[in-house]
Protein backbone atom coordinates (compact mmCIF):
# COMPACT_ATOMS: atom_id res chain seq x y z
CA UNK A 1 0.00 0.00 0.00
CA UNK A 2 3.12 2.15 0.55
CA UNK A 3 4.23 1.45 -2.08
CA UNK A 4 1.42 2.76 -4.58
CA UNK A 5 1.09 5.71 -2.66
CA UNK A 6 4.48 6.62 -3.58
CA UNK A 7 3.43 5.82 -7.28
CA UNK A 8 0.59 7.91 -7.25
CA UNK A 9 2.18 11.06 -5.70
CA UNK A 10 5.64 10.51 -8.23
CA UNK A 11 3.43 10.61 -10.96
CA UNK A 12 1.15 13.54 -10.17
CA UNK A 13 4.72 15.88 -9.85
CA UNK A 14 5.91 14.16 -13.39
CA UNK A 15 2.23 15.37 -14.83
CA UNK A 16 2.44 19.09 -13.83
CA UNK A 17 3.52 20.93 -16.51
CA UNK A 18 5.20 23.74 -14.86
CA UNK A 19 7.61 21.23 -13.55
CA UNK A 20 8.68 21.08 -16.19
CA UNK A 21 9.02 24.62 -17.35
CA UNK A 22 11.98 27.51 -17.43
CA UNK A 23 12.36 30.65 -14.88
CA UNK A 24 12.95 33.13 -16.79
CA UNK A 25 14.12 37.02 -15.67
CA UNK A 26 10.55 38.41 -15.43
CA UNK A 27 9.70 34.98 -13.24
CA UNK A 28 12.33 36.07 -10.77
CA UNK A 29 11.19 39.62 -11.10
CA UNK A 30 7.74 38.74 -9.88
CA UNK A 31 9.09 36.57 -7.42
CA UNK A 32 11.21 39.48 -5.80
CA UNK A 33 8.23 42.03 -5.93
CA UNK A 34 6.40 39.36 -4.13
CA UNK A 35 8.94 38.79 -2.16
CA UNK A 36 9.37 42.92 -1.46
CA UNK A 37 5.29 43.53 -0.70
CA UNK A 38 5.59 40.53 1.62
CA UNK A 39 8.23 42.03 3.20
CA UNK A 40 6.93 45.42 3.23
CA UNK A 41 3.26 44.18 4.38
CA UNK A 42 5.33 42.22 7.19
CA UNK A 43 7.59 45.36 8.08
CA UNK A 44 3.95 47.41 8.10
CA UNK A 45 2.28 44.97 10.26
CA UNK A 46 5.13 44.31 12.66
CA UNK A 47 5.56 48.21 12.69
CA UNK A 48 1.39 48.92 13.44
CA UNK A 49 2.00 45.83 15.93
CA UNK A 50 4.70 47.76 17.83
CA UNK A 51 3.15 50.60 17.52
CA UNK A 52 -0.08 49.03 19.35
CA UNK A 53 2.35 47.43 22.20
CA UNK A 54 3.87 50.82 22.78
CA UNK A 55 0.86 52.48 22.73
CA UNK A 56 -0.40 49.76 25.04
CA UNK A 57 2.98 50.09 27.08
CA UNK A 58 2.19 53.92 27.05
CA UNK A 59 -1.39 53.82 28.21
CA UNK A 60 -0.33 51.26 30.95
CA UNK A 61 2.92 53.62 32.23
CA UNK A 62 0.09 56.13 32.45
CA UNK A 63 -2.81 53.83 34.24
CA UNK A 64 0.31 52.86 36.24
CA UNK A 65 1.73 55.76 37.03
CA UNK A 66 -2.14 57.65 38.06
CA UNK A 67 -2.44 54.24 40.24
CA UNK A 68 0.45 55.15 41.82
CA UNK A 69 0.01 58.75 42.63
CA UNK A 70 -3.13 58.00 44.14
CA UNK A 71 -2.27 55.49 45.79
CA UNK A 72 1.18 57.56 47.23
CA UNK A 73 -1.72 60.19 47.79
CA UNK A 74 -4.17 57.75 49.76
CA UNK A 75 -0.78 57.00 51.24
CA UNK A 76 -0.03 60.05 52.40
CA UNK A 77 -3.36 61.24 53.73
CA UNK A 78 -3.13 57.80 55.78
CA UNK A 79 0.05 58.86 56.82
CA UNK A 80 -1.48 62.39 57.72
CA UNK A 81 -4.24 60.97 59.29
CA UNK A 82 -2.20 58.64 61.56
CA UNK A 83 0.27 61.12 62.81
CA UNK A 84 -2.99 63.33 64.10
CA UNK A 85 -4.00 60.45 65.20
CA UNK A 86 -0.74 59.50 67.61
CA UNK A 87 -0.48 62.94 68.16
CA UNK A 88 -4.05 63.22 69.50
CA UNK A 89 -3.60 59.52 71.43
CA UNK A 90 0.11 60.35 72.94
CA UNK A 91 -1.26 63.84 73.85
CA UNK A 92 -4.24 62.09 76.01
CA UNK A 93 -1.86 59.41 77.14
CA UNK A 94 0.20 63.08 78.33
CA UNK A 95 -2.57 64.37 79.95
CA UNK A 96 -3.77 61.16 81.53
CA UNK A 97 -0.07 60.71 82.95
CA UNK A 98 0.60 64.00 83.94
CA UNK A 99 -2.72 63.52 85.82
CA UNK A 100 -1.89 60.79 87.46
CA UNK A 101 1.32 62.60 88.58
CA UNK A 102 -0.28 64.84 90.04
CA UNK A 103 -2.90 62.68 91.89
CA UNK A 104 0.28 60.87 92.77
CA UNK A 105 1.76 63.76 94.01
CA UNK A 106 -1.11 64.34 95.77
CA UNK A 107 -1.32 61.32 97.71
CA UNK A 108 2.41 61.09 98.52
CA UNK A 109 2.29 64.27 99.60
CA UNK A 110 -0.96 63.99 101.79
CA UNK A 111 1.35 60.16 102.98
CA UNK A 112 4.29 61.82 103.84
CA UNK A 113 2.03 65.14 106.06
CA UNK A 114 0.20 61.99 107.37
CA UNK A 115 3.23 60.48 108.47
CA UNK A 116 4.95 63.97 110.03
CA UNK A 117 1.79 64.04 111.69
CA UNK A 118 2.09 60.75 112.84
CA UNK A 119 5.89 61.20 114.14
CA UNK A 120 4.95 64.27 116.19
CA UNK A 121 2.16 62.52 118.09
CA UNK A 122 4.87 59.55 118.88
CA UNK A 123 7.35 61.89 119.81
CA UNK A 124 4.25 63.84 122.00
CA UNK A 125 3.08 60.50 123.11
CA UNK A 126 6.87 59.39 124.07
CA UNK A 127 7.12 62.81 125.63
CA UNK A 128 4.16 62.01 127.45
CA UNK A 129 5.17 58.69 128.34
CA UNK A 130 8.84 59.17 129.54
CA UNK A 131 7.60 63.04 130.80
CA UNK A 132 4.86 62.52 133.22
CA UNK A 133 6.56 59.97 135.56
CA UNK A 134 9.57 61.92 135.39
CA UNK A 135 7.49 65.03 136.32
CA UNK A 136 5.31 63.23 138.92
CA UNK A 137 8.98 61.95 140.62
CA UNK A 138 9.90 65.61 139.96
CA UNK A 139 6.80 67.10 142.03
CA UNK A 140 7.77 64.42 144.87
CA UNK A 141 11.09 65.24 145.46
CA UNK A 142 9.83 69.16 145.16
CA UNK A 143 7.35 68.69 147.89
CA UNK A 144 9.68 66.53 149.94
CA UNK A 145 11.86 69.15 149.77
CA UNK A 146 9.89 71.38 150.84
CA UNK A 147 8.79 69.34 153.65
CA UNK A 148 12.03 68.76 154.68
CA UNK A 149 12.99 72.72 154.11
CA UNK A 150 9.76 73.15 156.12
CA UNK A 151 10.97 70.88 158.83
CA UNK A 152 14.35 72.22 158.86
CA UNK A 153 13.13 75.59 159.94
CA UNK A 154 10.54 73.82 162.45
CA UNK A 155 14.33 72.21 163.57
CA UNK A 156 16.25 75.28 163.40
CA UNK A 157 13.08 77.22 165.64
CA UNK A 158 13.16 74.34 168.27
CA UNK A 159 16.82 74.07 168.38
CA UNK A 160 16.42 78.06 168.90
CA UNK A 161 14.08 77.64 171.38
CA UNK A 162 15.51 74.83 173.17
CA UNK A 163 18.84 76.85 173.25
CA UNK A 164 16.78 79.55 174.73
CA UNK A 165 14.79 77.67 177.46
CA UNK A 166 18.37 75.99 178.45
CA UNK A 167 19.89 79.49 178.93
CA UNK A 168 16.73 80.36 180.91
CA UNK A 169 17.00 77.42 182.94
CA UNK A 170 21.17 77.89 182.82
CA UNK A 171 20.76 81.36 183.97
CA UNK A 172 18.00 80.79 186.88
CA UNK A 173 20.21 77.82 187.89
CA UNK A 174 23.88 79.89 187.65
CA UNK A 175 23.09 83.68 186.72
CA UNK A 176 26.80 84.49 186.90
CA UNK A 177 27.61 82.19 183.54
CA UNK A 178 25.02 83.73 181.82
CA UNK A 179 26.32 87.17 182.04
CA UNK A 180 29.53 85.69 180.78
CA UNK A 181 28.49 84.76 177.69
Amino acid sequence: MKLGFRFFLLAFLFCNTMAFGRLDTEDFAKINTMFRESEKRTQEYIDASEKRVQEYIDASEKRTQAALTASEKRTQAALTASEVRMKERVGHENAKVIITMDETDKRVSGQLDRNFTLTIALIALIGVIIGLPYWFERKKERELDEKIAAQQRQIDELEKKIDTLTRGQTAEANPTEVQKT
